[in-house]
């Protein structure tokens, strides 16, 4: 039985387009809302995966971006002197000595 009533404020452009949508599926606003509840309740949780508008880079996308930050490392590797450690994110005076610890943990 339908007793239960839910009010949502949102931006009426954002309405309009989701109710064209829901029209051509043969819906209306309280048969998605209640759609949705269902699916929330079935999957103990939101039943579809949130992600930021904002999209990550691609893979090709972060090779250029490596391409290019070691050409300029070159560049500068080829116009300064490196001896003194200026590439290195460590000072050699801080390496030396240094041990490698790996962890006992299977990397498999």
């Amino acid at each position: 039985m339908k007793n239960a009533a839910i009010r949502a404020r949102m931006d009426s452009k954002l309405k309009a387009s989701a109710l064209r949508v829901l029209a051509s599926c043969g819906l209306d606003a309280s048969d998605a809302i209640q759609l949705f509840l269902q699916q929330v309740v079935a999957h103990q949780g939101i039943p579809f995966d949130i992600r930021s508008a904002e999209r990550a880079p691609s893979m090709a996308k972060l090779r250029a971006m490596k391409r290019q930050s070691q050409k300029r490392d070159h560049r500068i590797a080829g116009s300064v002197d490196v001896s003194k450690g200026q590439m290195l994110l460590l000072r050699p005076e801080r390496l030396r000595g240094a041990k490698v610890c790996w962890p006992k943990a299977s990397l498999v």
